[in-house]
């Protein structure tokens, strides 16, 4: 018996993934892991921060917490692919479309209430992974790029805002743009990469150090054998590079509705 027959979708769950057929692009979008990303929230994200209820666009979510039931997907709607719904009734399209707030998911196996985090406009998942999956897909069927979840706990900081213009305006140019941690001393740090030219800064908060190329001719021909970049070895050997999506630089730059509301807040603060 294949893996499909031991768990066949529930009826609900075919209404969910026929709707996600009529979807746009939106459901193509990358979809990372929260804890790949720690190098590039973790050098983005402002100290201080508050939790509250927000409006999030569908289209602002970048990653998930993990990928356990699609583990080799990376869209949503490959993500969808893995879900099944065992347990789910007509009651989560209700979910999708209410005020989220919260309320506990439907269906009996569910934990807790959804939890998202906030740095600046990009937006990753606590927790709901399942739930989130099948909500975004859903409504991006119904609402199209304007899909939003609306009324969902979120953890917000906002982001340093040099570091992002930086981060979005190489990225739109087409540049590769990497964000590194050196998880033992802390340190944090931007490689941007034009045309096989690559400068690497130091980051410091929201400021930037540039660390100039310094290598000669020969030892850069050495490195380009062996495979290396300016920021590979030496005082970077042990840093963990992350790139920037298109996808993650997209929900940087697109950051008004996150704005407006922490200027003026759409709901009821969060009971301690």
């Amino acid at each position: 018996m294949t893996k499909k027959e031991q768990h066949p979708d529930s009826p609900v769950m075919k209404q969910i993934k026929t709707a996600s057929q009529r979807a746009g692009a939106l459901l193509d979008a990358d979809v990372g892991l929260a804890n790949l990303n720690v190098p590039v929230t973790s050098a983005l994200r402002q100290p201080g921060g508050r939790t509250m209820f927000l409006d999030v666009p569908v289209r602002a979510v970048v990653a998930l917490g993990h990928r356990n039931f699609a583990r080799t997907a990376t869209t949503w709607r490959s993500l969808l692919a893995g879900l099944h719904g065992k347990t789910w009734d007509e009651r989560v399209i209700g979910y999708f479309e209410s005020e989220i707030g919260l309320q506990e998911f439907p269906p009996p196996d569910a934990n807790r209430p959804l939890e998202l985090e906030a740095v600046g406009g990009m937006v990753e998942a606590v927790n709901g992974m399942h739930r989130l999956t099948a909500a975004i897909c859903w409504l991006a069927a119904k609402h199209g790029e304007d899909a939003v979840l609306r009324k969902v706990q979120v953890h917000v900081s906002e982001a340093w805002p040099e570091l992002t213009r930086r981060v979005v305006d190489e990225t739109a140019r087409g540049h590769v743009v990497q964000i590194g941690l050196d998880y033992r001393r802390g340190t944090r740090w931007l490689r941007v990469e034009r045309n096989g030219l690559v400068e690497v800064f130091g980051l410091e908060a929201n400021a930037m150090k540039a660390f100039p190329d310094t290598r000669g001719g020969i030892e850069r021909g050495l490195d380009r054998v062996r495979g290396l970049k300016w920021g590979d070895r030496g005082i970077w050997k042990k840093v963990e590079w992350r790139t920037v999506t298109p996808h993650m630089a997209a929900a940087l730059g697109d950051d008004d509705w996150l704005k407006t509301q922490l200027a003026l807040p759409a709901y009821e603060a969060i009971p301690a």
